[in-house]
């Protein structure tokens, strides 16, 4: 495998530099996360990069939409969130319990930047009715548990199967629910009582279009709205979407899903492992605008769906990366 730069965040040609910011991440040769070898792939310059990363060294980590990684360590269970640009670091009580639950299907989202006051920093579990929650620094000096209803907001609803688009848009927590015919937007707030779910919303759509089967969603907060990415399959097994679409949902009342033609400037970033989607400004991270770049499950190729030409171009991060490994998706933290 060619090597484009090792070294340390000081080398100009760092993949952890702002400038190859989003990336792509790797584990290196074997898929172990304690290694603190690493690929990154920069997608605006097209270039994988080799490079050993200190922090990353036994610890178990994830991404969040909001760019920072939340890390573990292996042994002490000592947690902090990371920015993997700057190397800044933010002290978190240590997760001790059920850490192992949460290797495999976690959803970690940030309420706002760790610096301010009324951050938030969530964990759910994707596969039980839990999330754990704390506030960084001084804010918290304990991870809080919370078990809820399923049904807290509908019986037609369950909370857990909607925690994969749990995002943030201004400062409050959504997930949206998927009912015949509708997206149902739940906000999670937290108040000095406890957390708690309601129902905001109601955005009338039809989840899949005529001659499709299934349909994948994934929640993208932009310019501090809400969108979905549906991506509309013909079979189930299909490895590619025959239709992709971007849908604004309104936040605060009942209203028809607004199907849009263009982003503008800005395009979106959705991760496969993590289910999470970013927005840009393209241009400012050397990106093509109005575009989509997504990742698939064990695939390793990076797809970008041009909203106004209605075609996908697939890039190859590395020949010698094994076909089905499964990358992370990085972007520049808050």
């Amino acid at each position: 495998m060619k090597i484009i730069s090792t070294g340390s965040g000081k080398d100009p040609l760092s993949p952890l530099d702002r400038s190859h910011v989003p990336l792509l991440l790797f584990d290196y040769d074997e898929p172990d996360k304690s290694t603190d070898v690493k690929l990154f792939y920069s997608v605006p310059a097209g270039e994988l990069h080799v490079k050993r990363v200190a922090e990353l060294r036994d610890h178990f980590y994830w991404t969040t939409p909001q760019g920072w990684m939340l890390l573990v360590h292996e042994d002490t269970r000592d947690t902090f969130l990371w920015n993997p640009l700057t190397r800044a670091r933010v002290a978190l009580p240590p997760k001790r319990e059920a850490l192992e639950e949460l290797q495999q299907r976690p959803r970690c989202v940030l309420s706002h930047d760790p610096g301010h006051p009324d951050c938030v920093v969530l964990i759910a579990d994707l596969d039980e009715t839990v999330f754990w929650y704390c506030r960084p620094g001084a804010g918290g000096d304990r991870w809080l548990r919370h078990e809820y209803d399923d049904h807290a907001v509908s019986p037609d609803a369950s909370l857990c199967d909607a925690m994969f688009s749990l995002t943030t848009v201004g400062g409050k927590f959504y997930i949206v629910c998927l009912l015949p015919g509708q997206f149902l937007v739940v906000a999670l707030e937290f108040s000095p009582a406890g957390p708690e779910f309601t129902a905001m919303a109601t955005n009338d759509a039809e989840h899949t279009p005529a001659g499709h089967s299934s349909t994948a969603f994934t929640a993208v907060e932009s310019d501090g709205k809400l969108f979905l990415v549906a991506m509309y399959y013909v079979k189930n097994r299909d490895r590619m979407a025959s239709k992709i679409l971007v849908l604004k949902l309104d936040l605060l009342k009942r209203a028809k899903v607004e199907v849009m033609s263009t982003l503008g400037e800005r395009s979106f970033l959705l991760a496969a492992s993590s289910d999470f989607g970013a927005s840009v400004r393209a241009k400012q991270v050397g990106l093509k605008e109005n575009c989509i770049y997504f990742l698939k499950p064990d695939d390793k190729g990076l797809y970008v769906y041009d909203l106004g030409r209605g075609t996908t171009t697939i890039y190859n991060p590395g020949p010698d990366l094994e076909d089905d490994v499964k990358p992370e998706l990085l972007v520049t933290p808050w």
